[in-house]
């Protein structure tokens, strides 16, 4: 599994994945047992609709990852945006 994101970093596996998750989450201590939910997923459990979902990773108001041409978001992000921050 590989790619590019916006800070030129190479993705090769999940490790790799785990921890620039951790870079752009900006967490002192991460947990490598990430959990991960895809734009369907986070729109049914926020009770947005998707594209809204996408408009707001666009805008980077939630934060995400993307794997090739597959999108996720951490589990953080969503208890972030439910907590009100």
């Amino acid at each position: 599994m590989s790619g590019e994101n916006k800070y030129n970093i190479f993705i090769k596996n999940a490790l790799d994945i785990s921890i620039y998750i951790c870079y752009i989450i900006r967490k002192e201590e991460c947990n490598m047992e990430l959990e991960f939910y895809t734009v369907k997923e986070v729109s049914r459990i926020l009770g947005l609709a998707e594209v809204t979902v996408r408009i707001w990773i666009q805008h980077e108001k939630i934060k995400s990852i993307k794997i090739g041409s597959l999108r996720r978001i951490p589990k953080s992000e969503i208890e972030r945006l439910m907590e009100g921050e």
